[in-house]
């Protein structure tokens, strides 16, 4: 993988944008909206022979499944590195400025990783998001950014949620 994609896919706290629901070249929004145009039509042959009392819950139930396709396939981020709120996706977060003026790509790549102050910030997000970081960083210092996203690609971005 070019070293430019690399860095479109992976922010350098080690969250993969490429598995984010708001990353526009992401796994979600493209299966949306693949799933959306596959689906195009199954809806009324599904919904065929049914009796008018279960065609309208059906129709209501795919509706909704639709838009629910709809605003994932609408994902708008362009990625952490062009994002608006300075490239960082938690307001305040203090790892773009960092990573910036010690020339890294990501924080596991620092020779002060893991440090306190993003350490710190990552721990009031959520102690499952500063556990993240701290295993995201230590991988890709391990085994390097390129293998990280391979070992990621496929994983939930929302698996330090389930604190």
């Amino acid at each position: 993988m070019e070293r430019e994609t690399l860095l479109d896919f992976v922010a350098p706290c080690s969250l993969v944008c490429y598995t984010c629901t708001g990353f526009q070249q992401g796994v979600v929004a493209q299966c949306a909206q693949a799933l959306h145009r596959h689906l195009d039509g199954f809806g009324a042959l599904r919904g065929r022979g049914m009796d008018a009392e279960a065609r309208r819950e059906w129709d209501r139930y795919f509706a909704d499944f639709r838009g629910t396709l709809d605003f994932l396939g609408a994902a708008s981020c362009p990625g952490y590195r062009k994002g608006a709120l300075q490239g960082c996706c938690i307001p305040g977060c203090p790892v773009p400025a960092c990573a910036g003026e010690r020339g890294v790509d990501f924080c596991g790549e620092c020779p002060d990783f893991p440090c306190e102050k993003a350490g710190s910030f990552f721990a009031a997000q959520g102690e499952g998001l500063r556990q993240a970081w701290e295993q995201g960083g230590s991988r890709i210092r391990k085994i390097g950014a390129a293998a990280y996203f391979v070992e990621k690609r496929e994983v939930s971005h929302y698996l330090h949620c389930k604190e």
